[in-house]
């Protein structure tokens, strides 16, 4: 292979980049345990606010929802009680049924078409 292969020298930067982060890690300091401890104290506050946050837009979200639910019960409601009462109304009429009938008149009419 020829040293100026582009797939050699992206091989050795990152071979260079793992050294130096290797190197670099060394010589990082670790977090002490007061301020890991403080940051967990701080995190309290921030969880309770949170969590009311969320409860308020939660208990407003299920409002709307049952004011919606409620609407739709009442219209539904509201169809049903005419549809019975439609149905109600041809109920109460009854068919009359006819014993005996006569023929008393035919009257045919003729047409002279020519």
């Amino acid at each position: 292979m020829k040293d100026d292969d582009p797939r050699q020298i992206i091989i050795s930067k990152i071979i260079e980049q793992r050294e130096n982060n290797a190197s670099q890690s060394e010589y990082s300091t670790s977090v002490s345990p007061v301020s890991r401890w403080l940051f967990y104290l701080a995190l309290i506050p921030v969880t309770i606010i949170v969590f009311f946050v969320g409860f308020f837009f939660f208990s407003i979200l299920l409002a709307i929802i049952l004011v919606a639910m409620a609407g739709i019960g009442a219209r539904i409601w509201w169809l049903r009680r005419k549809f019975n009462k439609v149905a109600n109304t041809q109920e109460d009429i009854k068919p009359v049924e006819i014993e005996d009938v006569e023929i008393i008149e035919t009257v045919i009419h003729k047409t002279n078409k020519k």
